[in-house]
């Protein structure tokens, strides 16, 4: 993958939870941090085009039942087991 470095000034806030990410173990370096939030966003279409996906997968997986039924039986399920 090619690299490229760009400069951009965010607030002393979110440096600071990168940094504390840092500190935590949870990334190597605050760039590696940077790199994995920026990771994770989404362009607002793909966003759209996601969730419209989702929905169609939903609706073909066969008809739904009421929540209340679902968390009813859940709870029989769990509360029963040891």
């Amino acid at each position: 993958m090619t690299t490229q470095t760009l400069t951009v000034s965010i607030d002393s806030d979110t440096a600071a939870k990168l940094q504390a990410s840092v500190e935590a173990g949870s990334y190597a370096t605050v760039t590696a941090a940077a790199q994995a939030a920026l990771a994770t966003w989404y362009d607002p279409i793909q966003a759209k085009e996601e969730l419209r996906r989702l929905w169609r997968d939903g609706l073909a997986s066969g008809p739904g039942r009421p929540g209340e039924d679902v968390f009813r039986d859940l709870m029989a399920r769990y509360n029963d087991s040891p």
